[in-house]
């Protein structure tokens, strides 16, 4: 199977799956999405941070922190 028609395969798949997320498979969302992070980034990254700290002590995000330790590198 071509390289080409993979992606379309996992593209389908991802938009199956993740309704909500399809915005991030187009590139002028990309671009979009590219433009408001540095926006972001040059106002300081408030919102980045917010949702940063909201997020590190998750269940999740505390399981991958212990799953990484045991990693060799």
């Amino acid at each position: 199977m071509p390289v080409s028609k993979r992606i379309r395969a996992v593209w389908s798949a991802t938009r199956i799956l993740f309704p909500e997320g399809n915005y991030c498979l187009s590139r002028g969302s990309v671009a979009a999405f590219a433009k408001e992070w540095m926006t972001e980034h040059d106002q300081g990254g408030t919102n980045y941070h917010i949702l940063y700290s909201v997020d590190v002590d998750t269940p999740l995000e505390k399981a991958g922190r212990s799953v990484r330790d045991l990693m060799p590198w």
